[in-house]
């Protein structure tokens, strides 16, 4: 009797394992970016005050939408496309992706900065513009195209660090 083939339904629990791994891997690395400000900000609110507080979540909130904005629709429809296609057309997507957000994180980072002071409380219009600035780079995060090319770990370096970072210097 001879071995099944590599990936054949004779082995389901390798290949069940290396999924879950996979999932656990994409779903979880950027989960670690999202816990941090609900760590700092609590912490935050007890040590410094209300508005201080107030400040930070307000541009958190305001630069996570210039994000959004700034991204262009790259990390829901770009990852498929990366994952099909060869080395230098990924080059190519990731380089323009870059040269056509960068100009509208540009505008939408400095609409964020101004919406965020003007709407913080006075003492702390300072905080709020440095966090709505610093999450709305999270618009030219390259996560899509980790995820196209089926890397997790290089989204940890380029989104949860630099999120993370960019709270604690905030806070």
């Amino acid at each position: 009797m001879t071995a099944p083939p590599p990936g054949s339904l004779g082995q389901p629990k390798a290949g069940a394992a290396a999924l879950a791994r996979r999932i656990t891997a994409f779903a979880g690395v950027p989960f670690l970016s999202l816990l941090a400000p609900f760590i700092f900000l609590p912490v935050l609110a007890r040590l410094a005050g209300a508005d201080v507080w107030v400040a930070i979540a307000l541009g958190q909130s305001v630069g996570g939408i210039a994000a959004l904005v700034s991204g262009l629709g790259y990390s829901t429809l770009a990852p498929p496309i990366v994952a099909v296609a060869s080395i230098e057309e990924r080059r190519r997507l990731l380089a323009t992706s870059l040269h056509v957000r960068v100009p509208v994180w540009g505008v939408a980072a400095v609409i964020a900065v101004i919406v965020a002071a003007s709407l913080a409380p006075e003492a702390n219009r300072a905080e709020a513009a440095a966090m709505a600035g610093a999450m709305s780079l999270a618009g030219l995060a390259p996560t899509w195209f980790w995820i196209g090319v089926g890397r997790a770990l290089p989204i940890l370096w380029s989104e949860v660090l630099p999120r993370t970072a960019a709270t604690l210097v905030a806070t």
